[in-house]
């Protein structure tokens, strides 16, 4: 009896606590995400000061990423950009998402397919 009880009480712990890293998968996901449309937001504000995309570090791109995110940009001049944003501490796949404004051409991955809009991988 005292077995069972115990074993029902280990069960439910181990439940609550898939759970709770299921949300916190689901909130780093959601971070990469929301940076990603944050630099799309960033990149058009360049683009329309001065006619081109920017590349990461240039003056008057104001985007910083999180120091935990690691994180690859490529601009294109005025054919368009990707950005890539990878979160390394995920547990399971998707790790990594992107975006890309311009030429299909820059996409960063097949899983990004319309411009501005990003997907995870």
């Amino acid at each position: 009896m005292i077995g069972t009880a115990l074993a029902l009480y280990v069960l439910v712990l181990m439940v609550f606590r898939a759970r709770s890293e299921r949300a916190d998968v689901a909130a780093a996901r959601a971070e990469l995400v929301s940076e990603l449309l944050r630099l799309r937001d960033a990149e058009e504000v360049f683009f329309r000061a001065t006619g081109a995309y920017a590349t990461f570090g240039e003056p008057g791109l104001d985007f910083q990423p999180p120091a935990h995110l690691l994180f690859q940009l490529h601009a294109d001049g005025v054919r368009g950009w990707r950005g890539v944003l990878a979160d390394s501490t995920l547990p399971v796949p998707p790790r990594a998402c992107g975006v890309f404004v311009g030429d299909p051409a820059l996409a960063p991955n097949r899983a990004t397919v319309l411009p501005g809009v990003p997907a995870c991988w």
